[in-house]
């Protein structure tokens, strides 16, 4: 019988034996993979956290743990503060080392495959908006359940409209208010998700599952902070963050 299993494990050539162990290891170690990054005077406008390429029914989680800025009063109505998802061709991850400072890519309009979440902490709210076609790219707030081995699609949430926060609010209030503003085609427009505030620092989590084959590829995630564009008014700022991917990413190509 062991001569048998050595007869059939030979029929594997070297090629098809590295191309089954790089599979293995990918997929195994893509799987329930978390990444924490925790920061302490930071100045940098953008931050680049995270590259993964996903398949149908993988997800990403994204847990902003603290958030703390030093902003003074400005004149800006739109938030500059906040990530961006985006989907990228094969090898291509932006640069954001040479942009000039008036462009914000929070505030950028695209035709592209983009997500932007983004901060507004006088409404104490997270603005969600879409851009591209990605119809079953879905976005929910809060961290999948830890029980939950295979993500499955989520369903449709009831519209809720987030309350007036009058003081500090805690990472499960936050997680609870969700709002979806609609067009007067009834389409989806913008996702607002609730902003959490308490000991002077901000938290959000949300996580983001790949419903078909249609949404499936690379995905680059940042954070940005276009308070800190211009040269030489950089202010620092505090920032923990933890990234998580589960089955269904870390594409491999044969």
């Amino acid at each position: 019988m062991a001569v048998s299993e050595r007869r059939g494990l030979g029929r594997w050539g070297p090629a098809e034996w590295g191309q089954r162990l790089l599979l293995l290891l990918l997929l195994g170690g893509c799987s329930g993979r978390i990444h924490r990054l925790a920061l302490t005077g930071e100045k940098r406008a953008d931050i680049q956290l995270n590259s993964f390429g996903f398949y149908t029914n993988g997800s990403l989680e994204v847990d902003l743990r603290l958030l703390r800025l030093d902003l003074q009063e400005t004149d800006e109505k739109a938030p500059l503060v906040g990530f961006s998802l985006s989907r990228v061709r094969s090898g291509g991850i932006r640069s954001y080392s040479t942009r000039d400072y008036h462009d914000c890519p929070l505030q950028r309009n695209s035709s592209s495959f983009l997500v932007l979440f983004l901060i507004d902490t006088k409404g104490l709210q997270v603005q969600v908006r879409k851009y591209g076609e990605q119809k079953k790219l879905f976005i929910s707030p809060g961290l999948l359940p830890e029980e939950t081995s295979k993500p499955a699609l989520p369903k449709p949430e009831p519209t809720v409209t987030p309350e007036a926060d009058s003081g500090t609010s805690t990472v499960n209030k936050a997680k609870a208010k969700l709002a979806v503003s609609q067009d007067p085609n009834g389409k989806d427009k913008e996702l607002v998700l609730g902003l959490g505030h308490l000991n002077n620092s901000y938290n959000f989590s949300f996580h983001v599952v790949i419903g078909s084959r249609a949404e499936e590829g690379q995905y680059n995630l940042n954070f940005h902070n276009c308070y800190n564009s211009m040269p030489g008014r950089e202010r620092p700022f505090d920032i923990t963050v933890s990234r998580g991917v589960a089955a269904g990413c870390c594409r491999v190509t044969s």
